[in-house]
């Protein structure tokens, strides 16, 4: 625009906050009617570096990779119909020209930008496509290229699931699997190539790849996360046209976290945390975390809650965990341990 025009529609509005009305406007049309508001927030320790790849076919973003510093929140916009994936890179080194590598999910770009290329395996991934089948969006976080960062992915429609992957999986990852240096975990097919992992070849249909021992592990410790290429089930999840929050590092896990008998709301220094209880048990007396001696299962904090409406249950912290031998309770087989899965879901407070 000259400064000839410029003059021209500064009379004809009246007032130069008139024509910065009028080009705000434009440029927030010019995203397009529907679009999506993508929000990033770290809270990691550590700075890291999104990085952003585009689905075939659909428009880039405004970026492909950016830095994210602890604590810090990026907005990106994206349009109806729009797929791609999102992913954390971590212990990156960039010059001031913003060249350089990272540790972990590298796009082999040399770049802060990504430009077109994704991530390096392993990597935790969110997955999403917008205005998909039925005009629902379709989004996931997986697995399936291995983990590096735990991620959180909250849409702000209150009807709509969240899901991620919140639990420190570097910490628990098998030595066959870990990778730069245990700040990764490859999984099966990364690490070992073979079919049945990587469900290709004679495996290549839902039929014959079935969950492997290592995808298990990533199951029970991230449910909601795709552990393996045919994990859709429970795994996938839609939303009807709302925004997202892809959160890193989610919650920083404390040593001890006992929730308030009988409150199902707990209010804590992580914010207003949901527990969503997905089983129910026998009395259970508080006791100690301890290691499940089940391979797959992991430890964590369990405590007796009393007074609930459905009645006497236990609580545990982010993962599944041994609560003990349920003898005497016909719905256990004779000699097992009663396993709950309860979900913490971070909210705002």
């Amino acid at each position: 625009m000259d400064s000839r025009m410029l003059l021209m529609l500064m009379q004809l509005l009246g007032s130069p906050t008139s024509l910065a009305v009028l080009l705000l406007s434009f440029f927030q049309g010019s995203v397009g009617v529907g679009a999506i508001t993508f929000t990033f927030t770290n809270r990691c320790t550590d700075t890291v570096w999104p990085g952003v790849l585009s689905g075939s076919g659909t428009p880039p973003l405004e970026t492909t990779g950016f830095a994210l510093s602890p604590g810090g929140s990026r907005s990106l916009y994206a349009p109806s119909g729009w797929s791609g994936r999102f992913w954390a890179r971590s212990g990156c080194d960039f010059d001031d020209s913003g060249k350089g590598s990272c540790a972990t999910g590298d796009c082999g770009s040399g770049q802060v930008e990504c430009r077109g290329a994704g991530a390096s395996p392993p990597a935790t991934l969110a997955e999403f496509t917008l205005n998909g089948a039925d005009g629902k969006d379709f989004y996931d976080v997986s697995l399936v290229d291995g983990y590096n960062l735990p991620m959180l992915v909250q849409a702000s429609a209150p009807d709509c699931p969240d899901t991620g992957c919140l639990v420190d999986l570097n910490e628990r990852c098998p030595s066959e699997l870990r990778a730069d240096d245990g700040r990764a975990c490859r999984s099966a097919c990364e690490a070992f190539g073979r079919p049945e992992y990587c469900c290709n070849g004679a495996y290549g249909n839902p039929d014959t790849c079935h969950p492997s021992q290592y995808s298990q592990l990533f199951k029970s410790a991230c449910p909601k996360s795709y552990s393996y290429a045919y994990d859709d089930a429970t795994s996938t999840f839609t939303c009807n046209h709302t925004d997202y929050t892809i959160t890193f590092c989610p919650r920083s896990t404390p040593s001890r976290f006992w929730a308030e008998i009988g409150d199902f709301d707990v209010e804590h220094e992580l914010g207003k945390v949901k527990w969503e209880f997905k089983e129910r048990i026998a009395q259970t007396e508080p006791r100690a975390a301890r290691r499940c001696s089940v391979a797959g299962e992991l430890e964590g904090q369990q405590w007796r809650r009393d007074g609930c409406n459905r009645g006497i249950m236990a609580g545990i912290l982010s993962f599944p965990i041994c609560l003990g031998n349920c003898s005497g309770d016909p719905a256990c087989p004779a000699g097992a341990s009663r396993i709950i899965q309860l979900v913490a879901s971070e909210k705002d407070s």
